[in-house]
């Protein structure tokens, strides 16, 4: 608790303060010594106690010998006081004090030689509580010093603790901040220069968030009206590739019929190779059949020309008979004619062979031909086989191919769906972003940097939330 100091040091009474007159004239004389010891401890250098400031501890030394503390004594000893707390810190002067009591004592005692030990110890104890009171006032200018320095210290970092509660990154605490918060202004200054900085770039930063959050937005929206065509873009697709995978199906059951057809054809003309070879057979039986007959033929018409010869021969013997050959003429009349009707005959039948041998030539050789057509044609057909076959193996391959496209584009609409589900969420999270970065534009708006442009836009951006 804080007591009033001249409470506490009040003017001596009339019997105290006749010791204390004897204290003073004894110490006097050597009082300027006693200073230089004293001050030696604040300034080692010192060569001799300057005259004003002798001047001025006799007339302190005055008051306080015999018990004056009156008005006049506190504004001489403030004075004093304050040039002591200007110079040294207060550890110093106490030691500084210690020997000025110390010195003032054995001066007194000194000069006490001749009297008696009772009036040795009442000057002793005078001089005692002389020198106490005065350092009682000391310590307590020191302590107001001190109490004033911390009111002001505390009055600077509540300003600047102000300044920062009122988003103010710009307030600075100065050079004039009191001596023992120099580590606290520099701490403050540099924390606040550093939060200014950081919330500097943050403002930027935070436009920058914006722009590329609205930037996203609109991307994520395009993306998405996108991913919605694409979807039904798949689902068309879909649908033509059943339709096709349908065709492909149905191209590779054709196929497959058109290749059991190639080889039924196939098998056909193979059987139609065998048929013309018995026919170019059967042409040759004809053929040689026709050589026999013309032969026969042949003997036909020798016997027929014989017979004639027979009868020619018959019907002049019958003459020469006369009336006895008459019947054997009429006979022979009858094989000649006869006769002749066989040669003619035989010449209608060699007539008839020789066109059916003509007939059968030419009918051998279109056989030939064919038969060589046919041999081409079953090449050909074995080739459009093997074609077929072919055909119908790449359609089946095609079928299935076209399976697994269909499916994968039933995944591929799937997961589109899925994409646009997610593009739909990104962009409500953007949108949340956005939102976002505009309170943290209006939060940064709150500070006030040394940067006008970053305020004006973190205004802006606080407008903008």
């Amino acid at each position: 608790m804080s007591v009033p100091i001249r409470d506490v040091v009040k003017p001596w009474d009339d019997a105290d303060r006749k010791v204390g007159e004897q204290v003073h004239d004894r110490v006097l004389p050597r009082l300027r010594d006693v200073l230089l010891d004293a001050y030696r401890q604040v300034d080692p250098e010192m060569p001799a106690v300057p005259d004003d400031l002798f001047a001025a501890e006799k007339a302190k030394f005055g008051f306080i010998a015999r018990g004056d503390f009156s008005d006049d004594y506190f504004a001489l000893q403030t004075q004093l006081a304050e040039n002591i707390a200007s110079m040294t810190d207060y550890a110093t002067y106490l030691k500084g004090y210690g020997v000025y009591c110390g010195k003032m004592v054995s001066a007194l005692l000194d000069a006490c030689d001749g009297e008696t030990p009772e009036d040795r110890n009442r000057m002793a104890e005078s001089a005692v509580a002389s020198v106490f009171a005065d350092l009682t006032v000391t310590m307590g200018e020191y302590f107001r010093k001190e109490a004033e320095e911390d009111a002001r210290a505390r009055a600077v970092l509540g300003a600047a603790l102000n300044a920062l509660a009122d988003r103010d990154l710009t307030y600075r605490v100065g050079d004039d901040a009191p001596a023992k918060i120099s580590d606290a202004r520099d701490n403050f200054n540099a924390a606040t220069e550093s939060l200014e900085s950081t919330m500097t770039g943050i403002a930027g930063s935070t436009e920058e968030v914006s722009g590329s959050v609205s930037e996203i937005a609109r991307a994520i929206s395009e993306l998405a009206d996108r991913t919605e065509e694409q979807a039904r873009m798949l689902e068309q697709t879909v649908t033509a590739v059943d339709q096709v995978s349908d065709a492909v199906r149905t191209n590779a059951g054709t196929a497959r019929r058109a290749n059991g057809a190639a080889a039924e054809a196939n098998t056909l003309v193979e059987r139609s190779g065998v048929v013309m070879a018995q026919a170019d057979d059967a042409m040759g039986a004809i053929s040689r059949s026709s050589l026999e007959i013309e032969k026969i033929v042949s003997v036909i018409d020798e016997i027929s020309m014989q017979t004639n010869l027979l009868a020619l021969n018959a019907a002049v013997e019958a003459a020469r008979a006369g009336d006895a050959g008459s019947g054997f003429a009429v006979v022979a009349q009858e094989v000649r004619q006869l006769a002749q009707r066989t040669a003619e005959n035989a010449r209608t039948i060699r007539d008839l062979i020789e066109t059916s041998s003509d007939h059968v030539g030419r009918g051998a050789k279109v056989l030939k031909e064919v038969g060589t057509t046919l041999d081409s044609t079953s090449e050909r057909v074995k080739e459009i086989n093997g074609l077929m076959a072919e055909i119908a193996e790449r359609a089946e391959n095609q079928a299935a191919a076209f399976e697994k496209i269909n499916q994968s584009v039933t995944n591929i609409e799937t997961l589109t769906q899925r994409n646009a589900a997610m593009a739909e969420e990104t962009h409500a999270a953007v949108i949340g972003l956005d939102g976002s970065s505009a309170r943290l534009g209006e939060m940064v708006g709150q500070f006030r940097l040394s940067d006008a442009t970053w305020q004006v836009e973190a205004e802006r951006l606080a407008k903008a939330g």
